[in-house]
């Protein structure tokens, strides 16, 4: 049985005819852990293969971490961790997904690119609705210093924001509600 936390087993070995005791550490991050592996991901148009595995990280726990096998099949870039992501249909050469929010925004769009073989944040889109079903959509930009920028915003009425909710309810795809920022 997994459970959450740390678990040691102790162990004995006969070596050379005495016995020694031996130990082990296993870490198990989450009790809820899956397993999942994504190869669909294309990070530059078919040169290479994209590869993530989940980690189980982050608030909506999507966290993956992504690699890159070039074409010669020997060589594997370790791009880093982000939430699951899939390429952007409207911004060529990013990749997004959409995660549940709190506080001043309800969800957010954030849009990866791939920059000295690292995964890197770089814009964002925070979705926010008001009690009278409309809300707005504000686009963002990464400061260096690792906060969000706003750029724009743009009003949402409430057919609008029933479909950013039907992609937040299966995070990672993408749907006509992104086009609401372009």
């Amino acid at each position: 049985m997994f459970r959450a936390g740390r678990r040691r087993e102790d162990f004995r070995r006969n070596i050379g005819g005495r016995r020694e005791a031996r130990s082990a550490q296993i870490i198990y991050r989450n009790p809820a852990y899956e397993l999942s592996i994504d190869t669909s991901i294309d990070f530059d148009n078919g040169k290479s293969q994209g590869v993530g595995v989940s980690t189980g990280e982050g608030r909506d726990a999507n966290g993956m971490h992504y690699w890159k096998i070039l074409a010669n099949g020997r060589t594997m870039l370790d791009l880093g961790d982000a939430p699951a992501l899939s390429n952007d249909r409207f911004m060529k050469g990013y990749f997004s997904t959409l995660i549940s929010g709190s506080g001043q925004y309800q969800a957010y769009r954030y849009f990866y690119t791939i920059s000295d073989n690292r995964l890197v944040l770089g814009r964002a889109i925070g979705f926010k609705w008001n009690d009278d079903a409309t809300g707005a959509a504000v686009s963002m930009e990464v400061a260096p210093d690792g906060n969000f920028v706003e750029l724009g915003q743009k009003t949402l009425n409430s057919a609008e924001i029933e479909d950013v909710k039907k992609v937040k309810s299966n995070v990672g795809n993408i749907s006509d509600a992104d086009r609401l920022i372009f």
